[in-house]
């Protein structure tokens, strides 16, 4: 019988810095948790923020519902990405969001 992971709760840790919202995402960003991701995240985002920047190195795994977050924050400023593992990279790069969703190094 296989056996089946336990499942990564979600952490958000949201942080101001300058004109840039700082957002570390921690665990497993999914359709059971992306409402949560936009709730903790929508409140920090005003009118003087220019970028949000998401540190993904200590997420383990986003599906749609993941994207779709950062997508929709995409729309209201500049997002970039820093630190996501080699799958997260991949699945940016592969559905062709990597100018939407631009990897910066830190």
């Amino acid at each position: 019988m296989a056996e089946v992971e336990a499942r990564q709760p979600l952490t958000v840790d949201v942080a101001e810095e300058g004109d840039a919202v700082v957002v570390r995402l921690a665990g497993e960003l999914d359709v059971a948790n992306a409402s949560q991701a936009r709730e903790a995240i929508d409140p920090a985002l005003t009118e003087e923020t220019r970028r949000a920047v998401f540190d993904l190195g200590d997420l383990t795994f986003m599906d749609s519902s993941g994207l779709a977050v950062l997508l929709v924050i995409a729309q209201r400023v500049r997002v970039e990405l820093r630190r996501p593992s080699a799958v997260i990279r991949q699945v940016i790069e592969m559905t062709g969001l990597a100018e939407a969703l631009p990897i910066t190094e830190p």
